[in-house]
């Protein structure tokens, strides 16, 4: 019996898996590692909220939460595994994300194992980058070595999967690629109304320099909370359990070094707000940016990174070589509502314990998806209210983020982080932190 085991992966995606229960919609796996340059630190739980240490620091934050759904779904993620016809996983999965796509439902698409699944990652991938316009991604065969998120699977699957490899007898040469993705879709609480948005200019960090934004703007109450140095501003969004918090500050450095201290309290920003009325307007973002970790991974000794020999050796007993490694982000915040992604693929492969016995060249052919037009994720239209104030209600206090401000995407049933990030530049593929 082949058995997986745990090497390579715990320093390219370090993902720790354990379930929370659940309504009858999704099974949340929950915790998330943080992976820089100088160390692997775990999520710590201050006062009940989940962060990483040094969020918003220039390393990069590898970000995983994994949901799936159960039921039905599940059943049918095992069927996906059994059939022995290579096309009719295809169509099981793509069944699947019909149903999972859709407004206000987290999902997370696993890889199905054996050399057939491969040919589902690429098209999967590109057509979800093509949909939030982000960089092409080219993806080669490789073998996947998270054995934690492995171990969540097996369970989420019965077992499925550790029947498959012991039936199949799939080897150390077995070629296998990994791909995670985190996505919330959903809608504002109260929508903000299109008619409302207006031209205006965003202030570039540093710069100083001026950029056209689109702002949309509304009238009401908002949960806000000033720090004095900083101030916090909640936009509820139509899954109650879900919000969008936005940080701005006149001093920038001085929050961002602030929250990233390792003794910062993070309730400090969310919790105890309080309802004011304004006249308020946020900026349009449409973001994306590809994030490759080779200098992560050439500070861990890991050398010919894009090549099929990328050495492992210090950190596992054994070889493992890396083709790729490349993480996704993106952020769409418009009228209707919010959309933000996170897609990350390891491509890896197992070798023997010695340089030597890595073949000189591991290039698998490359593999070019057949055209996959993802489905439509546009919320459902939404006809707000009026935003008309409350008769007698005082003056609404004015506030515009024309300037770089931090932003939260969290769950707030379970106090954990989902989603962080800064916008630098109102500006399609700019990158942010």
């Amino acid at each position: 019996m082949f058995r997986l085991r745990c090497i390579a992966a715990v320093a390219v995606f370090c993902c720790l898996c354990g379930c929370y229960g659940q309504s009858d919609v999704e099974e949340l796996a929950r915790a998330v590692t943080r992976f820089s340059k100088k160390q692997i630190q775990s999520w710590v739980q201050k006062d009940n909220w989940y962060y990483s240490l040094s969020p918003l620091s220039s390393h990069i934050t590898i970000s995983f939460l994994h949901y799936a759904s159960v039921g039905d779904t599940r059943q049918r993620l095992g069927d996906a595994l059994e059939v022995e016809n290579i096309t009719d996983p295809h169509e099981i999965y793509h069944d699947l994300l019909q149903e999972l796509n859709s407004s206000s439902c987290l999902f997370v698409f696993n890889r199905m194992w054996t050399n057939p699944s491969f040919y589902m990652y690429p098209i999967f991938l590109n057509g979800m980058l093509s949909y939030f316009n982000a960089p092409s991604m080219n993806f080669i065969m490789g073998v996947d070595m998270q054995h934690w998120i492995d171990q969540w699977l097996y369970k989420l699957t019965n077992h499925t999967l550790e029947h498959l490899i012991r039936e199949r007898d799939i080897t150390l040469s077995t070629n296998q690629a990994s791909v995670n993705v985190l996505m919330l879709n959903t809608t504002w609480s109260t929508p903000f109304l299109p008619k409302d948005t207006v031209e205006g200019n965003f202030t570039v960090e540093k710069n100083y320099i001026v950029v056209p934004a689109y702002f949309m703007r509304r009238l009401g109450f908002f949960q806000t909370k000033d720090l004095g140095f900083a101030k916090v501003v909640r936009f509820p969004l139509k899954n109650p359990r879900f919000s969008f918090y936005i940080v701005t500050s006149a001093d920038m450095p001085k929050l961002e070094h602030t929250i990233a201290r390792e003794d910062f309290d993070l309730s400090i920003l969310f919790d105890n707000m309080t309802t004011s009325y304004m006249d308020l307007s946020l900026p349009r973002l449409n973001i994306s940016v590809s994030v490759d970790l080779q200098d992560d991974l050439d500070y861990m000794n890991c050398s010919s990174i894009y090549h099929g020999n990328a050495q492992f050796f210090r950190m596992t007993d054994v070889g493992v070589w890396v083709g790729k490694t490349i993480t996704v982000y993106s952020i769409t915040v418009d009228e209707s509502g919010l959309v933000v992604m996170s897609a990350s693929s390891a491509i890896t492969g197992y070798g023997m314990n010695d340089a030597e016995s890595i073949p000189a060249t591991n290039t698998p052919a490359t593999n070019t998806p057949a055209t996959n037009t993802p489905a439509t994720n546009t919320p459902a239209t939404n006809t707000p209210a009026t935003n008309t104030p409350v008769a007698g209600s005082t003056t609404p206090m004015t506030y515009t983020t024309d300037s770089p401000f931090l932003y939260f995407v969290a769950d707030d049933k379970y106090k954990m982080i989902l989603f962080q990030g800064k916008v630098r530049k109102v500006h399609e593929h700019y990158p942010f932190v």
